[in-house]
């Protein structure tokens, strides 16, 4: 399916001059905060994702217990970067975390939004584990357990993976179910439509 939880972008870009971030990189001596922002804001754009994650750590190391607005800034990113590595889970610890430190109650909802999509996106990696390893019915409590959490954004991949989950199972009056009410709502889904005329064969 042409969705894919790691293109999701829950952070807008910030545009960083490469001329920049590299006069950072050739200076002497211990880099500081900003400038390991910087140097991972630069990787994460260039998509070298396990790098990024590194730099935004070892920029909140720099730190050194400072908690403001270029700290915040380095936490959302290290987040972004946790979800872009499909590491969900650490993506929404960080989440939380920026929720309870912003006291800002305009951003919460925000907050909220970006926790569920995480949490969502780990019982649909959890739920794809089992399916792949041949646990069905576990694999439909996680992909069930993901649908529950009510993220708009990932609710659809779920649903997708709960009616292969079926198909798989060899329980294809369920997956035709599944797949027909898919295809009602997501027609453009090309794949979907694929699996639904196969399924129609079998019933």
């Amino acid at each position: 399916m042409s969705s894919d939880p790691k293109k999701l972008r829950i952070l807008k870009p910030v545009a960083v001059s490469a001329l920049f971030a590299l006069v950072f990189a050739a200076g002497c001596g211990r880099m500081s905060a900003g400038e390991l922002r910087l140097q991972g804001i630069e990787e994460l754009e260039a998509g070298n994702y396990e790098a990024a994650s590194k730099s935004f750590a070892d920029a909140l190391d720099a730190s050194e217990g400072k908690v403001g607005k270029t700290q915040y800034d380095i936490l959302k990113y290290r987040a972004e970067v946790s979800f872009k590595l499909s590491d969900y889970e650490r993506a929404a610890e960080t989440w939380r975390k920026l929720k309870i430190l912003d006291e800002d109650p305009e951003n919460q909802s925000e907050y909220d939004n970006l926790i569920m999509t995480c949490d969502a996106a780990a019982a649909n990696m959890r739920g794809k584990e089992l399916m792949e390893a041949g646990d069905y019915e576990a694999a439909l409590s996680e992909f069930d357990r993901g649908i529950a959490i009510g993220d708009e954004r990932m609710n659809r991949i779920l649903r997708f993976n709960r009616a292969c989950c079926y198909e798989y199972m060899g329980d294809y009056e369920s997956a035709l179910e599944e797949f027909t009410a898919y295809v009602q709502e997501f027609p453009e889904d090309e794949e979907a439509f694929k699996e639904y005329n196969f399924l129609k064969t079998r019933s």
